[in-house]
């Protein structure tokens, strides 16, 4: 049986820091001797996109280096919306790959179906700090992991994803919230009252306005049925997300397996 492929992704904002990054794990590979393929998904804007890319290319590595960024996710989402068969998904399908944090990492997911993934954040190093005891280690041994017996609850288990939250907030949960920003909002306005710092006292004095507006004037029932709403919207936007899912892996693993999904080769010189 063939071995999945292995995949290091590097999800990022900062492409004007992420070569170094590159630099760092192409180096750590290669002098352990391994061939990884390093992908850059960049969460960043089409602007810094023009300005910092050919930080990429300047920098030769051992390993191919590929780029996911502003224009590929663009076709990746035009062509996953375009199989939806209810085109109404296209929305939803967006929002769970909308740039943020969780949006770009369910990119690197896609990308690397059926593979093995390795994910670094871009002010990461292969650095680590590793105890490696002679006594305990065998022949040809550097460092070995702690190995944990079924009755000791440390093993891993297959999970399967649910949510059966279904969003009731009740006046005692709203009660409850109130009154602690209550507390807050008093504390605000009497160290505001205290200070001798006038510009200390209008920022708590605005702070203070502002988090009364925010929570709608403290007002129990204006208040719980805002927030209500807002957690009925959340919740049902994750569980359309959930039977949603299924149909996206399905469409990508087909594209990824067939033509491959949307990236970039950077164009750097190779070191090998």
């Amino acid at each position: 049986m063939k071995a999945p492929e292995l995949t290091f992704v590097i999800p990022t904002y900062r492409l004007r820091d992420v070569a170094e990054t590159v630099d760092a794990y192409d180096e750590h590979f290669w002098r352990n001797g391994h061939d990884v393929r390093i992908v850059v998904f960049d969460d960043g804007t089409a602007a810094n996109r023009e300005k910092y890319y050919a930080l990429l290319e300047q920098n030769p590595t051992y390993n191919p280096v590929f780029y996911v960024g502003p224009a590929e996710k663009e076709q990746f989402l035009a062509y996953v919306s375009a199989r939806l068969r209810d085109k109404k998904l296209g929305a939803l399908t967006k929002s769970l790959f909308r740039p943020s944090y969780g949006g770009n990492r369910n990119f690197t997911l896609m990308y690397t179906l059926g593979e093995l993934m390795v994910s670094s954040d871009d002010d990461m190093r292969p650095h680590a700090l590793m105890a490696g005891h002679y006594e305990s280690l065998g022949e040809n041994e550097v460092a070995h992991g702690r190995l944990m017996r079924r009755s000791e609850g440390g093993y891993a288990v297959k999970s399967t994803i649910s949510f059966d939250y279904e969003g009731v907030v009740d006046a005692e949960d709203c009660t409850t919230i109130l009154d602690r920003i209550r507390a807050l909002h008093s504390r605000v306005l009497a160290a505001g009252r205290n200070t001798s710092d006038r510009g200390r006292s209008d920022t708590l004095r605005t702070f203070g306005v502002n988090l009364e507006r925010a929570f709608y004037g403290f007002e129990p029932d204006f208040f719980q049925q805002n927030v209500a709403r807002l957690v009925d919207d959340v919740v049902t936007e994750i569980k359309a997300s959930l039977e949603l899912w299924p149909t996206l892996v399905e469409i990508c693993f087909f594209e990824k397996s067939r033509r491959g999904l949307p990236q970039t080769l950077v164009a750097n010189a190779r070191l090998r």
